[in-house]
């Protein structure tokens, strides 16, 4: 009886063990998920000048949403999305500037001023 007593403790040890092991590594993916998302936020952001080449929309479960074709000065095109506020003072053949952080894009608010100083060539 006294063995069975002691099998039952240690089988109970054991699941107490596995249970802080999941429960640890449960805690380690979220602060790496944490540490990861946050050091994409931290990196500078470099303002990059381009022309409008088109407008178009992509689809999401809220319905369509604008989107912009750039081209830079390099000669990349870009399809970046932009905010339907973002899109009144734009307009096709227009210069634009556009935030590069990492592999994404953004737009700074006022993205397309009369302020945005690209020449009309490219060169």
């Amino acid at each position: 009886m006294d063995r069975i007593v002691r099998w039952q403790r240690l089988l109970a040890l054991k699941d107490s063990w596995r249970a802080l092991a999941v429960f640890g590594g449960m805690i380690a993916i979220f602060a790496g998920v944490a540490f990861y998302g946050a050091s994409l936020a931290s990196k500078p952001a470099a303002l990059v000048e381009g022309r409008i080449l088109r407008f178009g929309t992509y689809a999401t479960e809220y319905g369509e949403r604008p989107l912009v074709v750039v081209q830079l000065k390099d000669g990349a095109t870009v399809a970046v999305r932009i905010g339907r506020s973002e899109v009144a003072a734009c307009r096709q053949g227009s210069p634009i500037r556009l935030l590069k952080r990492g592999n994404g894009w953004a737009t700074p608010p006022q993205a397309c001023t009369a302020e945005t100083s690209l020449k009309q060539d490219f060169g």
